[in-house]
C-alpha cells in the first residue's frame, strides 16, 4: 500500500511549476503526491505573468513591457511544452 502524502506548492512561477512537475513525475514506489499549486493571481507565470495594471497604485512584479530573458528559451522551456512560434532565443514576455 502506498503512503500518499499532500504538498502544497505556493507560487505558480517557473520554481512553482518546476517543483510540482518534480513531484508528479516522481517514481517512488513507496509514496504517491498529490499535488496543489496554489497562485495569487489568475495566471501562472511568477515574474513573467505581465499585466500593464498596477495593484493600489503599485507595480505589482518587475516585469516590464520590452524585457528580454537573459537565458535562452531553449534552456528555460520545459519538455512537455516546448517554446513555438519565434526563431530568437530570448524572448519577450509576450512570446
Amino acid at each position: 500500500m502506498k503512503d500518499e502524502k499532500h504538498i502544497a506548492i505556493i507560487g505558480s512561477g517557473a520554481a512553482g511549476l518546476a517543483t510540482a512537475r518534480a513531484f508528479l513525475a516522481s517514481n517512488n514506489p513507496e509514496t504517491k503526491f498529490q499535488v496543489d499549486v496554489f497562485e495569487s493571481r489568475h495566471h501562472s507565470g511568477g515574474i513573467w505573468d505581465y499585466s500593464d495594471v498596477d495593484v493600489n497604485g503599485k507595480k505589482t512584479r518587475p516585469m516590464y513591457k520590452d524585457l528580454k530573458t537573459n537565458l535562452p528559451k531553449e534552456l528555460m522551456a520545459y519538455r512537455e511544452f516546448p517554446w513555438t512560434g519565434t526563431e530568437d532565443s530570448y524572448v519577450t514576455h509576450s512570446e
